[in-house]
C-alpha cells in the first residue's frame, strides 16, 4: 500500500509538500505511515513526522469506543454470516410461510432481551411487504407518519442508534403492531423495557450528534477536536456519578458499568494519542475565536498551555516567517509616512504571531478559513498556515462519502466504465451539487435532485433518513429536552425499589 500511496505523490508532485494525513485506527496504517516515511526520506531526503502528521480519524475513535461499549453489553449487531446462520426465513418463502413464523427472544438479561426484541421487530416489519403495510396502518391508526423501523447491522455503531431512535419514535405503532396478532406476542414490550431503551439512546445521543458534526466537510471541524473528546469524557462520567447514587442495582446496570468503564478505557487510550499531532492544537490557536484563551477556559495547565504555544510559535518561524513575498503590499502612502519616522520614535516591531496572539478574540466566527481569507492582508504568512491546517480533514467521512458515490455509480449495468469515466463522473456530479447548476429540463426538478445528491453524500453508509426528516429531528429535540439522563436513571431506580 505504502508503494501506491508514494506513487500517487509523486505523480501529482505533492510529496515536498506533504503535510498530514487522516487515517483510520488500523495498526496497519501506523506501520503504512512509518513506511511512507522512510519512502520519503530516503529517495526524495524529505523528513516526514510519521507520528506528528498522523492523525487518527475521530469518528473512527467514536466508532470504535461505542463498539467496545456494546461489546461488552453483548447488544452488538450480528455479522452478514450470522444472521445468515440463525435466519429461520428465506428470501424465497411466500407471505404466507412467513407469517407463519412464531418469534423467540432468546436474551441473557433484561438489556440484552429490550435490544434483542426491537432488532426483530425491525428486521420482521421490513419483511415481507405484508406485514409492512400491516404496521403502516398501526401508523395511521395511532396518528404518526408512516415510517419503518430501521434494521440494524454491524458496519457502524450509529445503527443500533438509529434503531433505537426509530424504535422509540414509533413506540405506539410497535405496541400497536406486536399486541395485534398472537405470534407477535414475544416481541411485546413493556414500559420498563422501553424505559431501558430510552436510557441506552439518551446515553448514546452525544455520541452520535459528535459523529455528524465532525463528518462534515463544508468546514474545517479539526479545531473541534479536543472539545468533543471532553464533551464525551463528560457523558460518561457523568453516568458513572449517576450510577454512584442508585439505591439498587440490577445484574444488567452492573453489566453497564462494566462497559461504560471499557468505554472510557478506550477513549482515554485514543485521546492520549491525540497529543502529539500538531494539527490539534494549531488549528484552536488559529480559531480567531479561540487562541490560547481556549486552554484557559477549559483548564488545562499552564505547562500544556506554554508548550503547545511553543511548538506552535517554533513550526510557524521555521516554515512560515521565512517566505520571501508577501500576499498583499503595504500602501504607498503608509510606506513614505514611514520612512519619514524619527528613529527614535520607532515602536518595537511584534512579528506577526504576537500582533494575532495579543488581539482580541473575534466571537461567533463559524467558519474560520474565511476569517482568514478576508485577514490575509494583516496576517499574511499565518494566514498561509491556517490554509495549510484547515485543509487536514478531522475524519475520513469525506473520502468513505466519495467511495460511497463510486459505488452508485459502477452499477451491474455500468460494470465497465474505466477509471477515467467514474473519476470524470464523479467531479462532474459534486460540481452540479456545489454550484447549485442541476438543469430541470434534462435531470427534472432542480431542488429535488439537489438534495437527493446531498443526502447519499452524508450518508456515512448508514441508512439514517432520519437526519433530514424534520418532524423527527423536532421530536428528538423535544425528547431530549424532556428528561434529563439522571432523571432516566431515577426512574429506573424506583421501578427497581
Amino acid at each position: 500500500m505504502v508503494a501506491h500511496i508514494y506513487s500517487i505523490l509523486k505523480d501529482y508532485n505533492i510529496h515536498t509538500r506533504l503535510l498530514c494525513i487522516t487515517t483510520d485506527n488500523a495498526s496497519n496504517n501506523i506501520t503504512c505511515m512509518n513506511e511512507l516515511s522512510r519512502s520519503l526520506r530516503i529517495e526524495d531526503g524529505i523528513f516526514w513526522d510519521p507520528i506528528r502528521s498522523h492523525i487518527r480519524c475521530m469518528n473512527h475513535v467514536i466508532n470504535l469506543t461505542v463498539k467496545a461499549y456494546l461489546k461488552a453489553l453483548k447488544i452488538s449487531a450480528v455479522s452478514p454470516v450470522d444472521q445468515v446462520l440463525t435466519s429461520r426465513t428465506q428470501l424465497d418463502d411466500g407471505d404466507a410461510e412467513v407469517d407463519k413464523e412464531v418469534f423467540e427472544v432468546s436474551a441473557i438479561n433484561e438489556l440484552h432481551s429490550v435490544v434483542v426484541k426491537i432488532r426483530t421487530i425491525s428486521k420482521a416489519v421490513n419483511f415481507p411487504p405484508s406485514r409492512t403495510l400491516a404496521f403502516f396502518s398501526c401508523c395511521d391508526a395511532v396518528g404518526i407518519k408512516r415510517l419503518r423501523p430501521i434494521k440494524d447491522h454491524h458496519i457502524r455503531w450509529n445503527a443500533t442508534f438509529s434503531m433505537l431512535r426509530r424504535a422509540i419514535f414509533l413506540q405506539k405503532a410497535i405496541d400497536l403492531w406486536t399486541r395485534s396478532i398472537p405470534q407477535y406476542q414475544n416481541l411485546v414490550l413493556s414500559s420498563r423495557e422501553w424505559e431501558i431503551a430510552e436510557f441506552q439512546l439518551h446515553f448514546l445521543a452525544p455520541f452520535h450528534h459528535a459523529t455528524m458534526l465532525l463528518q462534515s466537510t463544508s468546514r474545517p471541524s479539526l479545531h473541534k477536536t479536543f472539545e468533543m473528546y471532553e464533551n464525551l469524557f463528560n457523558s460518561i462520567e457523568n453516568l458513572q456519578g449517576a450510577f454512584l447514587l442508585m439505591t439498587v442495582k440490577p445484574d444488567w446496570m452492573s453489566q453497564i458499568e462494566t462497559a461504560v468503564d471499557s468505554m472510557w478505557t478506550k477513549l482515554k487510550d485514543y485521546y492520549t494519542t491525540a497529543s502529539d499531532p500538531f494539527a490539534y492544537t494549531e488549528s484552536i490557536i488559529l480559531h480567531p475565536s479561540l487562541k490560547l484563551k481556549w486552554f484557559k477556559i477549559h483548564e488545562w495547565s499552564e505547562e500544556d498551555k506554554g508548550k503547545y504555544s511553543t511548538r506552535f510559535r517554533e513550526r510557524f518561524e521555521q516554515i512560515y516567517s521565512s517566505q520571501a513575498v508577501l500576499a498583499l503590499q503595504l500602501p504607498p502612502s503608509k510606506r513614505q509616512h514611514e520612512a519619514t519616522l524619527d528613529s527614535s520614535d520607532e515602536e518595537p516591531e511584534f512579528g506577526e504571531v504576537e500582533n494575532y496572539l495579543g488581539s482580541k478574540r473575534v466571537q461567533y466566527i463559524a467558519d474560520p478559513l474565511s476569517w482568514w481569507a478576508n485577514s490575509r492582508s494583516i496576517y499574511p504568512q499565518l494566514a498561509q498556515m491556517a490554509r495549510d491546517i484547515y485543509a487536514i480533514p478531522a475524519t475520513g467521512c469525506g473520502v468513505e462519502r466519495e467511495f460511497s458515490i463510486a459505488g452508485n455509480i459502477v452499477t451491474k449495468r455500468r460494470n465497465r466504465l474505466n477509471a477515467d469515466s467514474i473519476s470524470e463522473y464523479m467531479q462532474y456530479k459534486r460540481w452540479l451539487a456545489n454550484n447549485n447548476t442541476l438543469s430541470s429540463s434534462v435531470v427534472g426538478n432542480e431542488e429535488e435532485n439537489k438534495e437527493v445528491i446531498e443526502k447519499n453524500d452524508v450518508s456515512d453508509l448508514i441508512d439514517d433518513e432520519d437526519e433530514f426528516n424534520q418532524d423527527l429531528i423536532e421530536w428528538l429535540n423535544e425528547w431530549e429536552a424532556n428528561k434529563k439522563l439522571s432523571d432516566r436513571i431515577v426512574c429506573l431506580d424506583l421501578a427497581m425499589t
